[in-house]
């Protein structure tokens, strides 16, 4: 008997996730927005059953995110 096949991985968790990363490493708060509002959607998403739970973790995005967007406060009103 064979195993089920596992779903594709959310869209908008991996948006978050990628949101995220240009978020800490490039775009700063521009990028950090997006993937906090996209990692909230997704685990809403998650929550209510009508995304997978494999794949890409919102919270990645959401914490990237905070990050990237705190990083670019800071580095944008000359704190460093």
């Amino acid at each position: 008997m064979q195993a089920a096949p596992e779903p594709p991985p959310d869209g908008v968790a991996t948006m978050s996730l990628v949101f995220g990363a240009l978020a800490v490493t490039c775009a700063g708060a521009l990028c950090a927005v997006p993937a906090i509002v996209l990692g909230l959607i997704a685990r809403r998403d998650i929550a209510k059953g009508r995304a997978p739970k494999s794949g890409a973790p919102p919270t990645g995005g959401l914490g990237t995110g905070g990050g990237g967007g705190c990083t670019g406060v800071v580095q944008g009103t000359g704190w460093s």
